[in-house]
């Protein structure tokens, strides 16, 4: 209430200064651009809240001491398969998704709003989150049985962002309390037992924390709009394809 007020006491005062003859000139940078705001190809949403509802996953603790969660549900595997390139031939038949990062002490949660101070340009609203394996691969080697195959992961990641705005990637980062422009170490070593007589392919993908959110904008003069949207993607883990 106080803001709103502070804005029309504003606003009448610009009004009258105009009448006055001065020469006062407000303006607000909105996003104009029509295109939909979608995750880069480097992180394509491949999982999405499916953990809760794998009926056949089991949570491990990796050699590095990270929490893993194998995937082996036929009816998630079929759509992960169908949302990420693989090796030509080859039949995807597990995922792993390491979490090398804490998410519940270090990211934000889903929050309904971000709230402005009086006259502080562009803002974020509506924070939802989710989870995604990226397509971009960060290893790949072929394995043959019997045997134990092993892959270390210790690799630098970069934060991903984008808006449809021209809302700045420090106020991203400031609300989201990560720097999106960032590069994050995903770190985790992977093993799995190759049966005598097969040839597993073990392909090592980025897992993301991702956040979407609509932007508006809160001129000093005037009411908030919502100008737009965007998502923000942080590296969090690693997910380990196997194919046979």
């Amino acid at each position: 209430m106080i803001k709103d007020l502070l804005k029309s006491i504003l606003s009448f005062s610009l009004v009258f200064g105009l009448l006055l003859g001065g020469s006062i000139i407000a303006s607000a940078e909105e996003g104009t651009s029509n295109a939909g705001c979608s995750l880069s190809s480097k992180t394509n949403v491949t999982v999405n809240g499916f953990l809760d509802r794998a009926k056949e996953s089991s949570v491990i603790v990796s050699q590095s001491g990270n929490k893993v969660i194998e995937i082996t549900d036929l009816e998630f595997l079929k759509r992960l398969e169908t949302s990420v390139p693989g090796p030509k031939g080859k039949k995807l038949v597990g995922v792993s998704i390491a979490y090398t990062q804490a998410q519940e002490s270090s990211l934000p949660g889903d929050r309904p709003v971000v709230t402005p101070q009086l006259g502080t340009g562009y803002y974020l609203k509506n924070i939802t989150t989710s989870e995604a394996c990226g397509t971009e691969i960060i290893r790949q080697s072929t394995f043959k049985g019997p045997s134990t195959a092993t892959m270390s992961i210790k690799q630098g990641v970069s934060a991903t962002w984008s808006s449809n705005t021209n809302i700045s990637a420090e106020t991203v980062s400031a609300a989201l309390g990560f720097n999106v422009t960032k590069s994050y170490e995903v770190t985790d070593t992977y093993q799995i037992q190759v049966p005598a007589g097969k040839t597993y392919t073990i392909i090592a993908r980025p897992y993301y924390k991702v956040y979407n959110f609509e932007v508006w904008y809160d001129p000093l003069i005037g009411w908030d709009s919502k100008v737009g949207y965007g998502y923000a993607a942080k590296p969090v883990g690693v997910c380990f394809y196997y194919y046979e």
